[in-house]
C-alpha cells in the first residue's frame, strides 16, 4: 500500500491503527485454502538478517523486504528488488527501513518508508556495503565497505545521509558491525569480522574482539579479550550486548557488557544452536529487545525481564517458482564419457544422464528424476551398460543400466557412505574400479541378474588424497596408478607408479618415487605403458631480485616394455640381406607344411575348428624402471595419455610453463615409425577421452562445447555435440530437496580429519555434524519459495 507523504508521527498513528486488522489476518491465516501449512511458515534460517523495532520486524525474504508484527503472524511484502535483500535495518523512529539491494545493476543502500512505496537509493559506489544501523537522530545510516580500503579483506565505517549524499568517513582505520551509544559520542564496534565465514569455532588470529572508540577524544578501549569470537555489540542504555562463544559448548549466545561496571555476563544458555544475526529494538515500552535466529525459529528477548518468546511468522501469496517447469539442462553439464564406438556421448546435467548423438540422432533423458541426483556416468566397453552413481537411496550408490535406457536400473551396492568418482570399466565389460572421496580406489565385478548387490573390495590408495590417475591392462586383470610418496608421518611432494593385481590385490611398486610418475596408459597389446614424469631439470627460470629460482615444464613421456623379451622401438634400425633357407622356402610355397595336414584353414580332421584359449598377458614388473626409454617428444606439462587402434600415443600438452598455464593442445606420437615426430590433433582443448575402441575421440572446450573427432592427426572442431535438446523437467522443491541433503552429506564426508585435535573442537570435527541433523534438515525445501531461499 503506498500512501501519501506524512509526517512520521502521522504513519506512526496509522500503522497503530493498522495493528488489529492485521491481527485479524493472522488469526484468519490458518484457515486460508493451501496445500500445505507449512509452506506458509519458513523457517527462521530463511527469514533473513532479521530487524526489529516497537511495532514491527523486518526480514529479507524470496528475494523481498517484508514485515511482520513484533508479535508475529502475516507478514506483507514492502519491497520487491531484482536480487537478494541484505541487512535492513529500521530508524530509530521506526518510519523507514534502510536495506541493500540491486535495483540498477550494483548492490546499495536503499531506504524506503515501513508502509511502502518508491525505494530511494542512497549510496552509489561499488563494493560490499553492510548496513550496521542508524545514528540515534534518524539522520544518517551507519554501514561498512571495503570500496575505499585499498584492500577487500578489509572494510571501512562510514555514515551516509539518509535522503543520500557524500558518504563520511567515521575516525577509525578499519571496522564493521558499528553501534552508537544513546548520545551518540561513542561507538561499539569492530576490526574485522568473520560473520560469514564456516569457521566454527575459530580461535585462531582473525577472532574478533569488541572495541568502544570515543567520537570526541579518539581515545579507544578493547571491552572484550575472550580468544575465540565476540561479535554484533548492539548498544542499549548503559550496557553494550554482543554475541560469544566463550562457554562450553562454545555456540554463540547474547551477552550483557555493563559500561559503569566494566562486568560481563552471559544472558542466554542455547546448546544446540547458534544464535545469529541479533538486531536491536526499542521494545514496546522502551525497555530494549533483540530478535535474532536460532536454528530454525525466530527469536526475540526482552533485555528487562529476559523472557525469550518464539516469533512465528506466515508468509502469503503466489508461489510461481515452485511450479514444475522445463529447464535447458546444457547449461549444466558436468561429467561426459563417450561411447565404445563414439556414436554418442553421455554427460551428467543438472543430475539427471543424458545420451547425445556425436553427430545425428535426438537426446536422450536416460534417468528423469528431479528429487535425484546422478552422476558420474561410464559406458561399458561391449557397449550394453552405463555404469553410475545415484542418491536414491538417501546415500550414493552405484546403479547399472541398460544403455539405451530401456528396463529398470539395478543397484549394485548398499549401506554405502562414500562419494564415488571416475568409475573405470575392465576392457572385458565385466569389472570395474572406482574411486572414493579419500582416493581410495575399490573394485567390483558385475554382479549376475538377481544375485546380491556387490562388495567393493579397496586395492589402492593415495595418501595424499590427490586425484588418482588409472589405467586398465587390456586383458582386464591389472590397474596401474600414481600414488603420492608417504613416508610413514607425511605425504610427500613426489609420486611412484604402482600396480595391482585386481584379482588378488598383489601390489608392485613399479618406480623409485624419485620423480614424479603419473598418467600410466596401456598400449592395445598390453606390449608398452607409456607415463610421464618429472624428471627435466634443465633451463631453470630466475627471479628479476634475488637469488631465487624455480625449474618449469619438467615433465617428460617415457615408454616402458613390460616383458623383458619386448624390445625397444626406438632401437638403431640396420638394413640386413635375408639369407634364408631355401627348403624352408620351398615347403612354405607349395604348402606341405605340418599345419596343412590336419585339412584347410586350420581346421582339425573332423573338420571342427579348435577353440582358441586366451591365456592372460604376461608382465614382468621387476626392473620396470630401469627398462623406461625416454621418448623424443619435448619436455612440458602433460595431461593425460592414451594409445589409440593404431598404437600412436596421445596426449594433452599444456603451452604455458606452469601446469594449466597456457592453451592445451591435444597431440598424437607414433613411437613405432622410422622418424617419429609429434603432430597436433586438435588445438584449444580442455581435457579428452577415448573411446573403447580407440578409434575416436571426445575433445571438450569452454563450457559445454564438446565434440567427436577421429583419433588422427590434423582434425578439425567441425561437428560439436548438439545439447540444443537437453529440455529437463523439474519439481523445484524436490531438487531443493536433494541439494539440501547433497551438501549435509558433502559436509559430513569431506569435513574430517584423521587424527582430530581435542579440546574446544571436542574428539572429532567431523562429530559436530550430528547424524540426527540430517532428518531435520530435508523439511526445509517443503517451504521454500526459491532455490536461494536456501
Amino acid at each position: 500500500m503506498n500512501l501519501p507523504t506524512a509526517t512520521a508521527g502521522a504513519r506512526r498513528a496509522f500503522l497503530r491503527a493498522m495493528l488489529p486488522a492485521l491481527a485479524t489476518l493472522s488469526a484468519l491465516a490458518p484457515h486460508f485454502a493451501r496445500a500445505d501449512d507449512d509452506t506458509q511458515r519458513p523457517p527462521a534460517g530463511m527469514l533473513r538478517y532479521p530487524a526489529i523495532s516497537a511495532d514491527y520486524i523486518t526480514f529479507g525474504y524470496a528475494t523481498q523486504l517484508w514485515i511482520v508484527p513484533r508479535e508475529g503472524g502475516l507478514a506483507r511484502p514492502v519491497a520487491s528488488p531484482a536480487g537478494s535483500v541484505l541487512f535492513p535495518a529500521f530508524s530509530p523512529d521506526g518510519a523507514r527501513i534502510a536495506f541493500v539491494a540491486n535495483y540498477d545493476g550494483q548492490r546499495d543502500i536503499h531506504v524506503i518508508p515501513v508502509e511502502g512505496g518508491i525505494p530511494r537509493r542512497i549510496t552509489t559506489h561499488p563494493g560490499n556495503k553492510h548496513i550496521h544501523g542508524w545514528t540515534p537522530d534518524g539522520e544518517h545510516i551507519i554501514y561498512s565497505t571495503n570500496f575505499f580500503s585499498g584492500n577487500p579483506r578489509f572494510e571501512e565505517l562510514y555514515k551516509v545521509p539518509r535522503r543520500g549524499g557524500t558518504p563520511e568517513k567515521l575516525p577509525v582505520p578499519y571496522g564493521v558491525n558499528a553501534t552508537l551509544s544513546p548520545d551518540g559520542k561513542q561507538m561499539a564496534y569492530m576490526l574485522h569480522s568473520r560473520d560469514f565465514r564456516t569457521w566454527k569455532r575459530y580461535a585462531g588470529g582473525r577472532a574478533s574482539n569488541i572495541w568502544i572508540f570515543d567520537l570526541e577524544d579518539h581515545t579507544s578501549e578493547k571491552i572484550t579479550d575472550w580468544e575465540g569470537t565476540d561479535t554484533f555489540p548492539m548498544w542499549h542504555g548503559d550496557a553494550v550486548y554482543f554475541l560469544s562463544d566463550k562457554r562450553e559448548p562454545w555456540r554463540f549466545n547474547l551477552w550483557r557488557h555493563d559500561r559503569a561496571t566494566g562486568a560481563r555476563e552471559q544472558m542466554t544458555d542455547f546448546t544446540h544452536h547458534d544464535v545469529r544475526f541479533p538486531s536491536l529494538g526499542p521494545g514496546p515500552d522502551g525497555g530494549g529487545e533483540i530478535v535474532f535466529q536460532l536454528g530454525q525459529e525466530l527469536h526475540a528477548i526482552d533485555l528487562a525481564t529476559r523472557e525469550v518468546r518464539v516469533v512465528e511468522v506466515e508468509i502469503p501469496g503466489a508461489l510461481p517458482e515452485i511450479r514444475p517447469r522445463a529447464v535447458d539442462a546444457s547449461k549444466h553439464i558436468e561429467n561426459r564419457a563417450i561411447s565404445p564406438k563414439g556414436a554418442r556421448v553421455l554427460v551428467e546435467a543438472r543430475g539427471d544422464i543424458w545420451s547425445l548423438p556425436a553427430r545425428r540422432g535426438s537426446a536422450r533423458n536416460l534417468t528423469r528424476t528431479s528429487g535425484v541426483a546422478e552422476r558420474e556416468p561410464a559406458w561399458s566397453p561391449d557397449g550394453k551398460w552405463i555404469l553410475y552413481s545415484s542418491d536414491a537411496t538417501g546415500e550414493y550408490e552405484l546403479y547399472l543400466m541398460p544403455a539405451d535406457g530401456s528396463g529398470e536400473p539395478r543397484q549394485l551396492t548398499e549401506d554405502n557412505r562414500r562419494f564415488y568418482q571416475d568409475p573405470r570399466w575392465a576392457p572385458d565389460s565385466k569389472r570395474f574400479v572406482v574411486v572414493d572421496q579419500t582416493q581410495r580406489i575399490w573394485y567390483g565385478e558385475v554382479p549376475e541378474e538377481g544375485e546380491d548387490p556387490v562388495a567393493l573390495r579397496e586395492i589402492g590408495y593415495n595418501p595424499a588424497h590427490r586425484w588418482i590417475r588409472l589405467d586398465w591392462s587390456p586383458d582386464s586383470r591389472w590397474i596401474v596408478y600414481s600414488r603420492t610418496e608417504d613416508d610413514g608421518r607425511f605425504t610427500l611432494s613426489t609420486s611412484a607408479l604402482w600396480a595391482v593385481e585386481v584379482e588378488t590385490g598383489e601390489a608392485h611398486r613399479l618406480t623409485r618415487g624419485m620423480f614424479s610418475a603419473s598418467n600410466p596408459a596401456f598400449d592395445p597389446k598390453g606390449e608398452f605403458l607409456a607415463f610421464t614424469a618429472a624428471s627435466e631439470f634443465s633451463e631453470p627460470q630466475y627471479e628479476d631480485v634475488g637469488t631465487t629460482f624455480v625449474y618449469h615444464r619438467t615433465n617428460r613421456i617415457l615408454l616402458v616394455p613390460l616383458r623383458d623379451d619386448v624390445a625397444s622401438p626406438l632401437l638403431p634400425k640396420s638394413d640386413e640381406e635375408d639369407a634364408g633357407d631355401e627348403k624352408d622356402k620351398d615347403n612354405g610355397e607349395n604348402g606341405d607344411d605340418e599345419e596343412a595336414e590336419d585339412g584347410e584353414d586350420g581346421e582339425g580332421k573332423d573338420g571342427e575348428e579348435e577353440e582358441e584359449k586366451e591365456e592372460p598377458m604376461e608382465f614382468h614388473w621387476d626392473g620396470f624402471e630401469q627398462r623406461a626409454i625416454l621418448l623424443p617428444v619435448d619436455r612440458g606439462n602433460f595431461g593425460a595419455l592414451a594409445f589409440n587402434d593404431s598404437r600412436h600415443l596421445l596426449y594433452q600438452r599444456m603451452t604455458g610453463n606452469r601446469r594449466w598455464d597456457g592453451e592445451s593442445i591435444l597431440h598424437i606420437f607414433d613411437p613405432f615409425k622410422d622418424d617419429p615426430e609429434e603432430e597436433t590433433v586438435l588445438d584449444n582443448i580442455r581435457g579428452f577421452a577415448l573411446s573403447a575402441d580407440r578409434k575416436k575421440v571426445l575433445v571438450r572446450r569452454e563450457g559445454a562445447a564438446m565434440a567427436v573427432i577421429d583419433a588422427a592427426p590434423g582434425q578439425r572442431w567441425e561437428h560439436p555435440v548438439d545439447t540444443s535438446a537437453m529440455r529437463q523437467r523439474v519439481v523445484p522443491r524436490e531438487e531443493w530437496a536433494q541439494i539440501l541433503r547433497d551438501a549435509w552429506r558433502r559436509h559430513r564426508d569431506f569435513f574430517y580429519v584423521e587424527n582430530p585435535p581435542r579440546g574446544r573442537l571436542g574428539p572429532s570435527v567431523g562429530g559436530l555434524l550430528r547424524p540426527s541433523a540430517l532428518p531435520q534438515q530435508p523439511r526445509r525445501p517443503a517451504v521454500c519459495h526459491r532455490r536461494d531461499d536456501q
